[in-house]
C-alpha cells in the first residue's frame, strides 16, 4: 500500500518544528476540517506494453492512409513498371530475328554460296542496333520512374517485422552504451561495469540472431528464384535444340522451330 504524508509546522519558543504524519482518507490538513486535496493519478501502461498491444496489419492496409495524390503516383509507378516489362519483349523479338539472320548468313558462307545476301544481313544488324538503343532508353526511363515513385510514396513504410525487431535491439544496445558513457563515474563507483557490459552484449546477441534469421530468409528466397531460372534455361536448351535439329531437314517455309524461336522463348 502506498503511504502518503502531510507536513505540519508549529513554533515553540522560537524553534520551528515540523511534524510529518501519515495521511488517511479522513485526515484533514487545516483547522477548517477540509479534506486533503491529494490526487491519485492512474497508472499508465509502459511503452513496452503499448508496443505489445499493437496488432500487425496486412500489406494493403499499410496504404489506407495515403492521399489522393499518393494513390495517383502509385498507379503511375505500376503502369511504368508494366510498360517497362512489355517493352523488353520487343528487344527479344529483335534479338531473335538477328539470330536467325546470323545463322543463315553463316550457313551461306560455309556452303560457299556464290550469292550472299550481305546487304540484308547488314540491314538486320542496323535495325537491331537502333531498336536496341531505343528500347534500352525506354526501359531505363520507365524503370527509373517506377522505382522513384514507389520509393517516394512508401519511404516511411516498414513492411518487415524482422527489420523492426533488429532496429529495436540495436536501439536498446545504443541506449545502454549512451547511458554508461554519460555516467561513467557512477558506474565505476558502484562496480557496475560487468552488468552494463552483459546488458549491452545481450542486446547485440539478439540483434545478431535477428539479422541471421532475416539473411537466411532472403538467401533462401533468392536461391529458390535462381534455381527455377537456371532450371528453365537448362530445360529450354536441352529440349529446344532438339526441336531445332529436327526441323533443319525441312524446307525453310515449313520450319517452325528455329534458333531465333528458341532464343526468344528462353529470354
Amino acid at each position: 500500500m502506498e503511504m502518503r504524508y502531510a507536513k505540519e509546522a508549529t513554533e515553540n519558543n522560537g524553534i520551528l518544528m515540523i511534524h510529518i504524519k501519515p495521511l488517511d482518507e479522513n485526515y484533514n490538513l487545516t483547522t477548517n476540517n477540509k479534506k486533503s486535496s491529494v490526487v491519485d493519478y492512474p497508472q499508465t501502461d509502459s511503452s513496452a506494453d503499448l508496443v505489445n498491444d499493437i496488432h500487425p496489419v496486412s500489406f494493403i492496409k499499410l496504404f489506407r492512409f495515403t492521399s489522393s495524390s499518393e494513390k495517383c503516383l502509385l498507379i503511375l509507378a505500376l503502369a511504368a513498371a508494366i510498360s517497362g516489362g512489355a517493352v523488353t519483349v520487343g528487344n527479344m523479338l529483335l534479338f531473335a530475328n538477328m539470330t536467325d539472320n546470323m545463322i543463315n548468313f553463316g550457313s551461306q558462307v560455309t556452303n560457299n554460296v556464290s550469292v550472299i545476301e550481305s546487304d540484308e544481313f547488314l540491314d538486320t544488324l542496323q535495325r537491331f542496333a537502333i531498336g536496341n538503343a531505343i528500347i534500352g532508353g525506354l526501359v531505363f526511363i520507365l524503370g527509373y520512374t517506377s522505382n522513384f515513385l514507389f520509393n517516394y510514396t512508401a519511404q516511411k513504410q516498414l513492411t518487415s517485422n524482422l527489420s523492426i525487431m533488429e532496429l529495436e535491439a540495436y536501439g536498446k544496445a545504443s541506449s545502454i552504451a549512451e547511458e554508461v558513457l554519460s555516467s561513467m563515474r557512477t558506474v565505476v563507483a558502484f562496480s557496475g561495469q560487468d552488468k552494463e557490459v552483459n546488458g549491452y552484449e545481450s542486446n547485440l546477441v539478439l540483434a545478431k540472431k535477428i539479422t541471421i534469421k532475416k539473411g537466411f530468409y532472403i538467401a533462401l528466397t533468392s536461391g529458390v528464384n535462381w534455381f527455377f531460372i537456371y532450371s528453365s534455361l537448362g530445360l529450354s536448351f536441352w529440349y529446344g535444340i532438339g526441336l531445332v535439329l529436327d526441323g533443319m531437314d525441312k524446307p525453310e517455309s515449313n520450319q517452325v522451330y528455329t534458333a531465333g524461336t528458341m532464343i526468344m522463348v528462353i529470354c
